[in-house]
């Protein structure tokens, strides 16, 4: 008999282990990709005095690769020009780390060329974009495209979202590095499409450290009491404290408009409703998405030394209008 109880049990955590990843999207790993602008005039040597950049910029890349946290994070670096001339990658472990950060501090090219950044990263894209991975891609640049179309594009590419994969999840993190890269067209674009950022010059000098939020979150509608969004760091950086973000939606049954502090890497909060009128209004489980906003990363960088970029602008909000599966064990 004691075995018998004891087989239920086990079955019992499975089917429950079974229910849980059912509830959850996973994607087949995490994936980052930099592509490296070595134009000459990031040393220096571009027309119109151009500061010598290079060592900063490769300080900077051998830190964020260092500072992965999965050693299971594929890493891919493309130093560009008018071309791809170099395809690197590795995974996050030690080893992996290692042979790309030598790679990086050992590169050298002296080839004088003007710089096309659509071109690069449409090859990037083609190559590496797999569209059931979490991808960043990480544009690092001095300067303005100026072959293959000039900056209208490069405006044009990022502008209608090629870079981005079929299932969305796709992150592009385009970095001015100098003055002279500062596009305010582009910076426009960037601000108004989704997954994507503009990095501005004085940030090369600061810790970077990218946050992802949990993207699916059940609440059942009448058990539940408060939502929690867990926020994890993609470096080996601790999130610093004092974050604020807000916290929105444009459902009207569900109303949602907090400004929310960052406690435990986590986001905790209620929402407000009339249960016994929404639970004749819903079905068994409805998809609201929920955006989120960092408001105060200038303010940290300043007090802190670290940038702090939030990857995922929202979440899916999943409403249960059923009672749920519950584990109940009773051994005698």
């Amino acid at each position: 008999m004691k075995g018998f109880k004891a087989l239920l049990f086990v079955c019992a955590i499975f089917l429950f282990s079974i229910d849980v990843m059912a509830q959850t999207t996973n994607y087949k790993g995490e994936r980052h990709i930099y592509l490296w602008d070595v134009t000459l005039s990031t040393k220096g040597e571009g027309v119109g005095n151009t500061p010598n950049i290079y060592n900063d910029v490769v300080k900077f890349l051998t830190t964020q690769i260092n500072n992965i946290v999965d050693p299971n994070t594929e890493i891919y670096v493309l130093p560009f020009q008018t071309d791809i001339l170099e395809y690197w990658s590795a995974k996050a472990n030690e080893n992996g780390k290692l042979e790309l950060i030598n790679r990086i501090r050992n590169y050298n090219n002296n080839i004088r060329t003007n710089t096309n950044i659509s071109g690069p990263m449409k090859m990037a894209v083609e190559k590496y974009n797999d569209s059931s991975k979490r991808t960043l891609i990480y544009v690092l640049t001095d300067g303005k495209q100026n072959v293959a179309g000039g900056v209208e594009a490069l405006h044009n590419y990022i502008g209608n979202s090629q870079w981005q994969n079929s299932n969305n999840s796709t992150y592009l993190l385009y970095f001015m590095l100098t003055d002279n890269a500062v596009d305010n067209n582009l910076v426009k674009i960037i601000n108004d499409t989704d997954n994507a950022e503009v990095i501005m010059p004085d940030a090369l000098y600061r810790q970077w450290l990218d946050i992802q939020i949990t993207r699916d979150i059940r609440f059942n509608i009448k058990d539940d009491k408060e939502i929690c969004v867990t926020c994890n760091a993609i470096q080996k950086i601790k999130i610093p404290e004092g974050l604020i973000f807000n916290v929105s939606n444009q459902n009207s049954q569900i109303p949602l408009d907090e400004k929310i502090a960052l406690k435990d890497n986590k986001l905790t909060f209620q929402i407000r409703y009339d249960y016994n009128k929404l639970k004749d209004e819903l079905g068994e489980e409805t998809i609201i998405p929920v955006n989120v906003e960092l408001l105060n990363s200038e303010e940290i960088a300043k007090r802190s030394g670290i940038s702090v970029q939030l990857i995922d602008k929202s979440f899916n909000l999943h409403l249960i209008n059923k009672p749920e599966k519950t584990l109940k064990i009773k051994l005698r």
